[in-house]
């Protein structure tokens, strides 16, 4: 399929997908409790028509995304038993990827059964978080517009354990400490770099002060002065002695990201009062975006850092819609000033999402290698 029809494809299914989704926030909205059927709401049937609409997309895939033929492999690999090193070493922190690889080739040896089952894994994570969030359809535009959805075409077990780590946020907002713990082990099952977020534990009674941004502002400097220290420390993990020959290799793409991130942070912390008024518990997801961009910041050294961030930047897609309803609340008697902010956030968004799918750098349609997408059938 050509460049231009795929963008077009992707837009087209993004709409449906939204539209689905609007309709079952406006029911959410209204508290219309008609059921279509026992133990089918409208509202939830319209989330299901969404999320099989983005699901479509992920399954009927062939080739699509730069890691696709490397995971075909691996799928046979596992089926023979005949794993080399390298297989060994991916699959020495995906456990839970391994097994479920395991089941699948004892029914079937069709690779796309394997991309369709954790396709569905990793969007189902996603959706329930969505529906979590203080706007779902707010919630899953930013999910589209931060080309998180693209990610799963490549990333196949990074982003199941990214999605596992984006629904345990709910519960760790919300203070469900246990519960945001049996999801990160079970994120750590498909990846261990998910692992990482459990440095959330020690922050998550830290309040957003002027203080607090200090100590944050000091961990940054004295954490970048001696990542070359803490990466010899921990040169005896697999992840980072494999890709230690990275280190002081920064790119554009990775400089690009740390700016958009701090500007996307400064914006979110100018409103931080209002949105805390509204729910004191966003200070936990404020906390999470803050070390996203100090592990970004880290990354300008050590670009392999840049994939663990990916597990704290989705902390944006619960925090910004909070933002959002701050501002509504703020001004709910002021249409025009409602309207002008959601039209602003569409553009701001829209912008970055162009921008992030164009880039020849990075995570962006080109080096993902989802710029032309094809069906399993052609």
């Amino acid at each position: 399929m050509s460049v231009e029809n795929t963008f077009i494809l992707y837009i087209s299914f993004f709409v449906i997908s939204f539209l689905f989704m609007y309709q079952s926030y406006y029911y959410d909205q209204i508290g219309e409790n008609i059921y279509i059927t026992r133990g089918v709401s409208k509202s939830s049937l319209f989330t299901t028509l969404s999320f099989l609409t983005l699901l479509a997309l992920i399954i009927f895939r062939n080739g699509v995304g730069t890691d696709y033929p490397r995971y075909q492999e691996l799928f046979y690999s596992i089926h023979r038993n005949s794993l080399n090193s390298i297989e060994v070493e991916w699959l020495r922190g995906s456990i839970l990827y391994w097994a479920i690889c395991k089941v699948i080739t004892a029914v079937t040896l069709n690779p796309y059964i394997m991309f369709g089952v954790m396709g569905f894994i990793t969007l189902l994570f996603f959706y329930l978080g969505l529906c979590k969030s203080d706007n779902k359809k707010e919630a899953l535009y930013l999910f589209f517009c931060c080309c998180i959805y693209f990610q799963i075409f490549n990333q196949v077990r990074q982003m199941v354990a990214v999605s596992m780590v984006f629904y345990s946020f709910y519960y760790y907002k919300n203070g469900e400490i246990k519960k945001f713990i049996v999801l990160i082990l079970c994120a750590m099952g498909f990846h261990l770099s998910a692992g990482t977020v459990l440095i959330l534990l020690f922050v998550r009674n830290v309040k957003i002060r002027f203080r607090s941004l200090i100590n944050y502002l000091l961990i940054a400097a004295i954490g970048y002065s001696l990542l070359s220290l803490f990466i010899n420390i921990f040169n005896f993990i697999p992840y980072i002695s494999n890709y230690s020959y990275l280190f002081n290799s920064s790119n554009a793409g990775t400089n690009i990201n740390l700016i958009v991130r701090i500007v996307l942070l400064f914006a979110c912390l100018i409103l931080h009062g209002r949105t805390i008024e509204r729910d004191e518990n966003s200070d936990r997801l404020y906390n999470i975006v803050i070390i996203c961009t100090i592990l970004q910041l880290f990354a300008t050294k050590f670009p392999i850092i840049g994939r663990v961030t990916t597990f704290f930047f989705v902390a944006y897609i619960y925090l910004i819609p909070e933002i959002l309803g701050s501002i509504r609340t703020y001004f709910k008697n002021n249409a025009l000033n409602r309207m002008t902010i959601q039209i602003a956030f569409i553009i701001a968004f829209f912008c970055y999402f162009l921008v992030y799918y164009f880039s020849p750098t990075g995570s962006g349609a080109i080096s993902g290698n989802y710029i032309s997408y094809k069906f399993f059938w052609q």
